[in-house]
């Protein structure tokens, strides 16, 4: 399954976008809905995702600064840009970005479906890349996730030998 976030001050539009998304289809799942991109980036040092679907004109940090700061963290991530704005400025950060698509709202179902397929496309060819490379590298805002909740229960519990982390570790491993 693919994670998808969903990014967009509108609430309209988030649900309209999570109606035409042939989620068991195209084998996404909905990871979460963000109103903001600040928001966005916070969720995405929790859990990883694949796919992000996000609007340009945002509270909060810009949709330029955005896509900058996911190509720079999360250069693994296929991204879809759904805006209300012909704007050149947005479409050219979007190609630097490696958007997969710029789309102009109203959505079309058939344009954002294909779109997604594409996303879902480059995240497959993107994983077997990483793959090869590093499983630390792929895995590494899943394991940070991880210890830091890891971290936050030893401090609850008072547990920190080097042991006990490995155990952990590799539990966590075998899990995912």
């Amino acid at each position: 399954m693919y994670r998808v976030i969903i990014a967009d001050d509108e609430n309209k539009i988030r649900n309209v976008l999570k109606t035409l998304i042939h989620w068991e289809e195209l084998q996404m799942e909905l990871l979460c809905e963000c109103t903001n991109g600040d928001e966005l980036l916070e969720m995405l040092e929790r859990s990883p995702a694949d796919i992000i679907l996000t609007d340009m004109q945002m509270p909060g940090i810009s949709g330029v600064q955005l896509l900058q700061r996911l190509k720079e963290l999360y250069p693994y991530l296929s991204i879809i840009v759904i805006s209300g704005y012909d704007d050149f400025k947005y479409t050219k950060q979007a190609i630097i970005s490696n958007a997969v698509d710029y789309i102009l709202k109203p959505v079309d179902e058939d344009e954002l479906n294909d779109a997604l397929k594409e996303a879902a496309s480059e995240a497959k060819e993107r994983r077997a890349e990483v793959m090869g490379e590093s499983v630390e590298t792929w895995m590494y805002p899943a394991l940070r996730q991880y210890f830091n909740e890891l971290n936050e229960k030893e401090k609850a519990v008072g547990k920190n030998d080097k042991k006990h982390l490995a155990l952990s570790v590799r539990k966590y491993l075998e899990e995912n």
